[in-house]
């Protein structure tokens, strides 16, 4: 079972200092662009900290150059981006409204919309990104 794994806690773990880093920096871009702008500068950021900490820490080794990795694991994020956006525009849009929250509702958007990719980009990253790393 891949979730019940010492590297899927890992994986865990970077993603979540990546995802901090991404929830951050779009609290920080949000002075000077508007939501949905600031999550997809945001998103970036966490890309390149995802990247690194899961290559150095995670899925050590693979068969692919380094640059392969990359361009897949950017492919498998912007699949995972595309998520983040439609779950991020559900909540602050609909839900959150609807059950009259709205206070921190673009955190709250931001910060479950995140936390909704963490089993897909696992799966994806482990098989197609860094593909028979360790």
């Amino acid at each position: 079972m891949p979730f019940l794994s010492k590297q899927f806690l890992k994986f865990f773990l970077s993603s979540g200092l990546a995802a901090l880093v991404n929830f951050l920096s779009r609290i920080a871009f949000s002075f000077f662009v508007n939501f949905y702008l600031a999550v997809s500068l945001a998103y970036v950021l966490g890309i390149l900290t995802a990247f690194s900490l899961n290559k150095l820490f995670v899925f050590k080794g693979g068969t692919a150059r380094t640059s392969q990795q990359f361009i897949i694991f950017c492919i498998i994020n912007g699949i995972a981006f595309i998520e983040i956006l439609v779950i991020s525009y559900l909540m602050k849009e609909i839900l959150l409204p609807y059950f009259g929250i709205i206070a921190f509702s673009e955190e709250l958007a931001h910060a479950v919309s995140l936390g909704s990719v963490a089993f897909t980009s696992f799966i994806g990253h482990k098989y197609f990104s860094f593909k028979g790393s360790l």
